[in-house]
């Protein structure tokens, strides 16, 4: 997570697929 850190969107993204 923390490699995504520096891309807000991506982090959204990412946060949204895990949530799933």
């Amino acid at each position: 997570m923390v490699d995504l850190a520096p891309r807000s969107m991506s982090i959204v993204e990412c946060h949204d697929h895990f949530t799933d």
